[in-house]
């Protein structure tokens, strides 16, 4: 599962929660879940690659203000908010001339040629279509790489493990931190003049 299935899944797992099944699913899981993976497939099918936690804030927003039960939206009223969701996407992107697509462009290139954010041009945002693209692995990567991350963003990569750049850096600076202990722990142990006074046996036998 890709970093924007998991997202989106357990975004949308959260929000159903929230609601009750339909009753002709009372007590039966199997199709319970069937029923929840076809809106999960709905989602995902209208979901843009990147940008896409925005866009599923407002599919939600929108999807629960057309509901007007608690039980679990019908697939027409789901399929319904996602194309109202895409729309107004397109539409914002069509009326800033697809500024913010063009953003993320310019921070790829910039990433591709110099290996960090592009001064000026960072954005939590930005990140997110950057990791959805498969710029980065994840939200630990881009900010191993130095890109802004949100709240959210930041706890999430707290919980993901380190990517191979990130470990050999990492192995590199122990590699680093490890032989300066052990220059000190030689220059304590052998001593030098400055260390000892004339009459010890070490200052003697340098």
């Amino acid at each position: 599962m890709s970093i924007r299935e998991e997202t989106i899944h357990q975004r949308f797992s959260g929000w159903l929660g929230r609601y009750s099944p339909p009753r002709y699913l009372a007590g039966k899981d199997e199709a319970m879940q069937a029923e929840a993976n076809d809106m999960l497939r709905t989602i995902l099918r209208y979901a843009p690659g990147d940008g896409y936690e925005g866009w599923l804030e407002d599919m939600l927003g929108r999807l629960a203000e057309g509901m007007t039960t608690r039980t679990w939206p019908a697939p027409g009223e789901l399929a319904k908010a996602c194309k109202a969701a895409s729309a107004a996407r397109q539409s914002r992107q069509h009326a800033d001339g697809g500024g913010d697509e063009q953003a993320v462009n310019m921070l790829a290139q910039w990433f591709a040629k110099f290996g960090d954010e592009m001064p000026g041009m960072g954005a939590a945002s930005r990140t997110a279509a950057l990791i959805g693209r498969g710029v980065f692995e994840n939200e630990r990567e881009a900010r191993f790489k130095g890109f802004t991350l949100g709240p959210d963003q930041e706890r999430r990569a707290h919980e993901q493990p380190m990517g191979r750049d990130e470990r050999e850096h990492h192995e590199r600076v122990m590699e680093k931190l490890t032989a300066i202990r052990r220059e000190r722990e030689q220059a304590i142990e052998g001593g030098s003049p400055h260390q000892n006074s004339p009459g010890s046996e070490d200052w003697r036998a340098a």
